[in-house]
């Protein structure tokens, strides 16, 4: 019998509200590195929208499925029940998967130790982690990693990854400075984009911004420093 107090049009509602909270939070998580205002708190920013959307999405999803059941409780208990069942394994490796993302180390770009196995973080996902490994790329699920250990080695960027400083003599503003770099990225045909680039504007030092890429090859290293320098870049390797 179908409770009185919810139906599908409050599930719908919370459904709504839910998801226009997440795409905010989203929008909020990709354009806040725009926002000059926030000047050094930009990075605690960045920090504090990645823990809400970490602590955000199993909360919402786990209203959903309430809200779902409340709306005619035996059946869809039963369904949610089912889901559960079926679906037990990779439910196990999201929600452990959130656990471990608090840890600030868990980046692309680190290298990283699962039991036996060692390799460089290349994607962070909802049920595991991609390496790229000296045998291929692997995939590792959160509960195979929570139940075998972990170790990163946090600032230990090799395998293709790398942290460049990049400073531009003219000062140009800092949406002007992304737009050139990420052309210029674009136009080079040894950087990875299996990894999005990703370019960091330093607000201490006006004209000057970070840079983790991921290269095809070592080797293509000295090219993209000689191609940058070419642009009238100034480079660093940290």
């Amino acid at each position: 019998m179908q409770n009185l107090n919810y139906t599908w049009g409050n599930c719908l509602a919370v459904v709504l509200a839910l998801g226009i909270l997440y795409f905010l939070l989203r929008f909020l998580e990709r354009w806040q590195g725009k926002l000059e205002i926030l000047g050094p708190r930009q990075n605690k920013v960045r920090e504090f929208i990645h823990v809400v959307l970490l602590v955000f999405e199993p909360i919402a999803l786990l209203v959903l499925g309430v809200v779902f059941i409340l709306v005619n409780p035996l059946p869809h208990g039963v369904a949610i029940g089912l889901v559960l069942l079926i679906g037990f394994d990779h439910f196990r490796s999201y929600f452990g998967g959130r656990l471990i993302q608090f840890d600030k180390n868990i980046k692309t770009g680190y290298r990283i130790s699962i039991g036996n196995n060692e390799g460089i973080i290349d994607k962070i996902g909802r049920l595991g982690l991609r390496l790229k490994t000296s045998k291929g790329q692997q995939f590792h699920n959160y509960s195979q990693i929570m139940s075998e250990g972990y170790l990163v080695h946090a600032g230990d960027e090799v395998g293709g990854f790398y942290l460049l400083e990049i400073a531009s003599g003219e000062k140009e503003n800092k949406n002007l400075l992304n737009e050139i770099m990420m052309d210029i990225l674009v136009a080079t045909p040894y950087v990875d984009w299996g990894s999005k680039p990703e370019l960091e504007y330093s607000n201490s030092l006006p004209g000057t911004f970070t840079a983790r890429v991921s290269l095809k090859e070592e080797n293509h290293l000295r090219d993209l420093i000689e191609l940058l320098e070419e642009k009238g870049f100034n480079v660093n390797v940290n």
